[in-house]
């Protein structure tokens, strides 16, 4: 039998490995473009989650903190950290995927995301 087939299979701690690079990569190259961008990121997170109870995914996340004055990252991926970091620190749950349509994108084109919700107890 070919050992070529394993060079394609990858474990999903592996893949995880992987991806978690890549989101820090994003995020210090937003904070390089950007100085401070991710702890201010997280600052408005938590203004976010503090004043929306309702279930959100990134994206509604990100429109919000744009709209209140956060710059926006010069790519979105540089979110992957800060969702982890929110969600580590006790911020934010998971809940379930969605289907979830992009701004920009025509209406048939969607994609399933992570579903969150604020953990903070009132």
């Amino acid at each position: 039998m070919s050992d070529q087939g394993d060079l394609f299979r990858q474990s999903r701690a592996e893949a995880w490995a992987e991806t978690l690079i890549s989101i820090g990569q994003a995020t210090d190259h937003a904070d390089e473009e950007i100085p401070g961008w991710s702890e201010m990121a997280m600052s408005m997170v938590r203004a976010y989650v503090w004043a929306h109870r309702l279930p959100f995914v990134c994206d509604q996340l990100r429109e919000w903190c744009e709209a209140h004055g956060l710059e926006p990252a010069p790519t979105r991926f540089a979110w992957g950290s800060v969702m982890l970091q929110a969600k580590k620190v006790g911020l934010i749950r998971k809940t379930r995927q969605v289907n979830h349509h992009f701004p920009g994108t025509r209406k048939t084109h969607t994609k399933s995301v992570q579903e969150w919700v604020s953990a903070i107890r009132f």
